[in-house]
């Protein structure tokens, strides 16, 4: 082959072994070229050289202080985290739920600040950590609350449900409950299992701390669900259903938009449904779609809204802020290591410990924060 040829597989007749012969040839070839230009990529972006010198060239000049970097911005953000938690803890946590307006909205500082989320951190027995996946606890319980859907013999469904803490809460409040998650033959594989997001059976989401064991198993059902196929036997049977940052899971945008209109079918007229996303705040069309997490633009927002509302639902008024505070300029950037020790504070029930939380983080190079929407049910 000339120097600079494409590489190409030329597929012939599984008859023809020479053509066979010609094309594994190629195949590796093409496998020794991608080595080759990894091998070489890799010693551009070390550190050192093979001799612990400084690895100088162009490429290194840009790369060579990026981890230095993350690191101190992780650490700062936490910082100001641990400031606004020092900050809460001080403040008297509310003897019942706080009066206000269902809204849908973007997790902030001033949030995790406020009496409401305090009072929810506190009735799941948790520290009011600033975390955004504590706000969409918080974020749906609230609005649950000024729904009026808080209420014994309520029936609910939750869609994902993984291991989050929710059908203990509400099934001490006497609330039956149908926890629902992919099946786990479907997840295998997908890190969800892995990383201890799926809802293996009822254990999982079993909570000591929160609920007894038999009020627990006479309340709470679990059922494998397709959140892109709800089964039709679900329709308007539940009071209210929600969702914690599922939808974007779910193969694309649009699969996720579709799944917020079919939720309302699991509903009674005038049941209220409570979900939380991710969103792209970063201003551009740009975005991540048709993918394992898509993230939904303030446009694809809008436009379930107004689709919704024409259908004759009330979805609850729309904020697309995402806060001017300290802790809403801080992007978290990859690894995370939050969830656990959320899960570990809520099984032990500590309620006292700081963990380092955000509420912002970078998606695949994204901005991105919890958006959470509340809808009501025609009817």
């Amino acid at each position: 082959m000339a120097e600079g040829a494409p590489l190409v597989i030329r597929a012939g007749p599984k008859h023809c072994s020479h053509h066979n012969a010609d094309a594994k040839v190629e195949g590796n070839r093409i496998k020794d070229i991608r080595y080759l230009v990894g091998r070489e990529f890799g010693k551009l972006t070390e550190l050192t050289n093979s001799r612990q010198q400084p690895n100088i060239n162009d490429l290194w000049n840009v790369l060579k202080d990026l981890n230095a970097i993350k690191w101190s911005v992780k650490q700062h953000g936490y910082a100001i985290g641990a400031q606004v938690f020092d900050s809460v803890m001080q403040s008297e946590i509310p003897k019942a739920p706080v009066d206000g307006k269902m809204w849908s909205g973007c997790s902030t500082q001033r949030d995790v600040e406020s009496a409401w989320f305090r009072y929810w951190a506190h009735q799941i027995q948790t520290a009011p950590i600033p975390h955004r996946k504590l706000w969409e606890f918080a974020y749906i319980l609230q609005n649950l609350s000024l729904a009026g859907k808080l209420r014994d013999g309520m029936h609910a469904v939750g869609f994902g449900c993984g291991q989050e803490p929710l059908p203990s809460y509400l099934t001490n409040l006497g609330i039956s409950v149908t926890i629902t998650d992919l099946h786990p033959e479907v997840v295998q594989g997908k890190g969800w299992v892995e990383s201890g997001q799926h809802t293996e059976g009822l254990d999982s989401s079993f909570y000591p701390n929160l609920v007894d064991r038999t009020q627990f198993d006479t309340l709470a059902t679990l059922e494998y669900v397709d959140m892109n196929a709800i089964p039709a036997d679900m329709s308007g049977k539940h009071d209210f259903c929600w969702s914690v940052c599922a939808l974007e899971h779910l193969g694309s945008i649009s699969n996720g938009l579709d799944f917020v209109r079919n939720s309302l079918d699991t509903l009674k007229p005038g049941g209220v449904a409570v979900h939380t996303t991710e969103f792209n705040y970063s201003e551009t069309e740009r975005t991540i779609d048709n993918w394992p997490t898509v993230l939904f633009l303030r446009r694809h927002i809008e436009e379930l809204a107004a689709t919704l509302r024409a259908d004759g639902h009330d979805v609850a008024p729309l904020s697309f802020d995402v806060g001017c505070k300290p802790l809403d300029a801080f992007i978290d950037l990859p690894p995370f290591d939050f969830d656990n020790c959320l899960k570990d504070s809520l099984v032990s029930g500590s309620g006292h410990a700081f963990h380092p939380g955000h509420l912002k983080i970078s998606i695949d190079g994204f901005p991105a924060t919890c958006i959470g929407l509340t809808i009501t049910k025609a009817g």
